[in-house]
């Protein structure tokens, strides 16, 4: 259970489960050239996934980190300022770049989300593996509708694969699942769409 629980935290990695969301919102969009859902693309891409993957992988390295999901909560929260920063300058470019609302809504939710997961983590560990796959899948849920609803069996496994493993606590899920599934639709409806 353990092996199995260990390949859905890595497939469904919070720094990779948003560049599968973002290409599925990005080329079901009609009114969007090709070329231009490319460089949409790729913002999304080198600052969600790209960026951050080369300094957790320069913290491993160097071995300050023992892995990705960096278990010591104090040793989160520069790592969560970094993501932080990656995220609001690619929202910025894809503001600039007049990128659909939806679009711009999940990078948002990046720059937002992230910043409670580090206000929270100043103080308690929250799952941001919970909060970095619900959250994208009620995007998913805003754009596509109905047909979404058996994606969320993800969600669910992606939190139980993380008390599998005892990297969390099920209070810690789902506080981290919560923020993702209530904030996300609210931030998206209200502001972008």
């Amino acid at each position: 259970m353990k092996k199995f629980s260990s390949v859905i935290s890595f497939v469904f990695n919070p720094l990779f489960f948003g560049v599968y969301v973002f290409s599925a919102l990005i080329f079901s969009q009609k009114n969007i050239v090709q070329k231009e859902k490319w460089i949409l693309w790729f913002i999304a891409l080198f600052f969600v996934t790209i960026l951050p993957s080369i300094y957790l992988f320069h913290l491993k390295k160097k071995k300050e980190i023992r892995s990705l999901d960096i278990d010591d909560r104090k040793k989160r929260i520069v790592p969560l300022l970094l993501g932080f920063i990656c995220f609001s300058i690619g929202f910025t470019i894809l503001y600039l770049l007049n990128a659909p609302g939806i679009v711009l809504g999940l990078m948002f939710c990046y720059v937002s989300n992230t910043l409670i997961i580090w206000l929270i983590t100043i103080f308690w560990k929250v799952s941001v593996h919970a909060i970095g796959v619900a959250g994208p899948f009620m995007t998913l849920y805003i754009c596509f509708g109905q047909y979404i609803l058996p994606l969320f069996l993800i969600v669910v496994l992606v939190g139980i694969s993380r008390i599998i493993l005892n990297k969390h606590t099920p209070m810690q899920v789902m506080v981290g699942t919560g923020i993702g599934l209530l904030l996300t639709p609210l931030q998206i409806h209200y502001l972008f769409l």
